[in-house]
């Protein structure tokens, strides 16, 4: 009923605005790529092992360090399975794909909904006019694009911090608990800090022991939930929020998650500036106009505000860096924004009322109009970019699936038996294990130049203690086949890469024992960063130059020459 009254006040039932947001994200469901090879080896790959007992396990999963709740896992493994019940009702041909952009669509309308929350709380605190801001820039977000439908905590926890800060703009403190508590335990427990400013307001504004009641309520659930479904699979009481928590915080260990690589200072601000475009600058500068508005809001402004900025100051003091650290606040870089927006187009037009009051209502408007064009532009440019560019591993592996493998229809095709579809270096752009058609199909990977820890496919279980694993990121060269064993390989072929040019052994002239011999089955192309000297087109997609202009390069398929004398492992 609060959501109601919230959104209908100002023109909006609150299902146009669902309705609005869904439609967005829906854009995000079939187009977003996937971006980080932990969403596919640490949620798809565990995800696929639950629902069809294969898959691959990386070492976070092994019971030795159980860094990753399956609780997390397991729910989305549910609307999986609900979705290949309803693909084999319906006689699909290629289920598992469906079950994929389910689960998708899944957490499309999960993140619409408490964005929903989020704009009527801010309808009902700040008005009408920052609310349909707010609204807009979560539309048309490039980083709502890319968040909105990630398997991943850091999204998980973005929702769950959402809706809790909606909740507390509703005045439903128990709901924004436990928001946030969800958020900690089953999504990504560094975001207990975001709840920090409001848990102070609520000190004062409510009764401290209801909040200690809210409080334990909202810790004992989800805490048992977790506790009883990780017991389980790891036959062992383990609470995997804290092991990852002193894995990156408290661990004595060198290295740490550093181990994975570190960025410089400004990688947020350059990662913000694509994601945001005009709003990044609105949301930095937020803080600047708190003091317009009465003490009890401006409490309310600081208290929302604060997690924005310490979240980012906090990541960007870190060495590793990676984009969906900043998922959690991404919505409210878009309140943020709304906010500074207002505040500035309303010194816009104090200033130009000196002059003439209409004046000053025209200049707010053309203020406001330009500002939110720019946005667009920017953010629909940049969108397009994402798929033009680095779409190419999704559309492969869906040719590979549909169109090569036949969703696996010929059991003897390319050849009788288990095949083998071979990575080197572009293992971390795999789209996972739901677009191999069955269990003959199997991802292996061939040696390149990436000297790190691969992860391992399942053994019987997930309690047992897999070996070969470690928690230094050394490789293991257990994981690697032979190229004489690949039935397919994958690769983008690059000028001056030090791995063969497995796409340039066609016949018995270029190939080789080392770089095989392939017939080029499907490739698309794949922008080439490095050799693209305009930055504004290799961040935004622009017709008629982005094209010609950029460098590419080709992601391949290739298949064996003669695919049935290849010995599958």
């Amino acid at each position: 009923c609060g959501v109601r009254a919230e959104t209908e006040q100002w023109g909006m039932r609150w299902t146009v605005v669902l309705g609005l947001l869904l439609a967005a994200h829906a854009v995000s469901v079939r187009y977003n790529t996937i971006t980080d090879c932990d969403e596919s080896m640490n949620y798809w790959e565990p995800t696929h092992y639950l629902l069809f007992g294969s898959g691959f396990q990386t070492w976070e999963y092994s019971p030795v360090y159980a860094l990753r709740s399956y609780f997390y896992v397991g729910v989305h493994a549910l609307v999986a399975k609900a979705a290949l019940v309803l693909a084999q009702f319906l006689q699909l041909p290629n289920a598992k794909i469906f079950a994929f952009y389910a689960v998708r669509g899944f957490l499309a309308f999960v993140t619409a909904s408490c964005e929903t929350l989020l704009v009527a709380g801010v309808s009902k605190v700040w008005g009408k006019l920052v609310a349909r801001f707010a609204l807009f820039f979560m539309l048309l977000s490039p980083g709502m694009f890319i968040a909105s439908t990630a398997y991943l905590p850091s999204s998980f926890s973005m929702c769950l911090v959402t809706a809790g800060v909606a909740f507390w703009l509703l005045d439903s403190p128990f709901a924004s608990i436990f928001s946030f508590a969800v958020s900690v335990l089953v999504g990504w427990p560094f975001v207990g800090v975001l709840a920090v400013p409001i848990g102070l307001y609520m000190l004062f504004s409510e009764k401290w022991y209801k909040l200690i009641a809210y409080g334990v309520v909202s810790l004992a659930v989800p805490l048992a939930l977790v506790v009883g479904v990780d017991y389980y699979f790891y036959h062992k009481i383990i609470l995997a929020p804290w092991n990852i928590l002193t894995y990156n915080v408290l661990s004595q260990k060198q290295g740490g998650s550093a181990l994975y690589g570190e960025e410089p200072w400004y990688f947020y601000i350059l990662n913000g500036t694509l994601n945001f475009n005009v709003a990044l600058p609105l949301a930095l500068f937020a803080p600047l106009f708190v003091a317009r508005y009465p003490l009890r809001l401006a409490f309310r402004t600081v208290a929302v505000l604060a997690p924005f900025c310490a979240w980012v100051a906090v990541m960007t003091s870190q060495a590793h860096k990676e984009e969906r650290f900043l998922f959690v606040i991404y919505p409210l870089a878009c309140l943020a924004a709304a906010l500074s927006l207002d505040g500035v187009s309303a010194v816009v037009m104090w200033l130009f009322d000196c002059v003439h009051r209409r004046l000053g209502t025209f200049m707010r408007a053309l203020l406001i109009a330009v500002a939110l064009a720019c946005f667009a532009v920017l953010s629909v440019a940049r969108i397009v970019n994402i798929w033009e560019s680095y779409g190419a591993p999704m559309r492969l592996y869906h040719h590979l699936s549909e169109s090569e493998l036949h969703n696996g229809a010929d059991a003897a095709w390319p050849a009788p038996g288990d095949v083998n579809v071979c990575v080197g270096k572009e293992w971390y752009r795999y789209s996972s294990s739901f677009f191999l058609p069955g269990p003959r199909f199997h991802l292996q990977f061939i040696e390149s130049n990436f000297t790190g820890e691969l992860p391992q496919q399942y053994g019987p279980n997930t309690w047992n203690i897999p070996e070969h694993m470690n928690d230094y990121n050394r490789q293991e060269m257990t994981r690697y086949v032979p190229l004489s064993h690949c039935h397919y390989v994958v690769d983008l072929d690059f000028p001056g890469q030090s791995e063969p040019h497995y796409a340039a052994a066609t016949d018995t002239a270029t190939c080789s024992a080392d770089s095989g011999c392939w017939d080029v089955v499907f490739w698309w192309r794949f922008l080439d960063a490095s050799r693209s000297h305009n930055p504004l087109l290799r961040a935004f997609y622009v017709p008629g130059h982005s094209d010609t202009e950029n460098t590419w390069n080709r992601y391949y398929l290739l298949r064996a020459k003669d695919p049935a004398a290849v010995v599958a492992k």
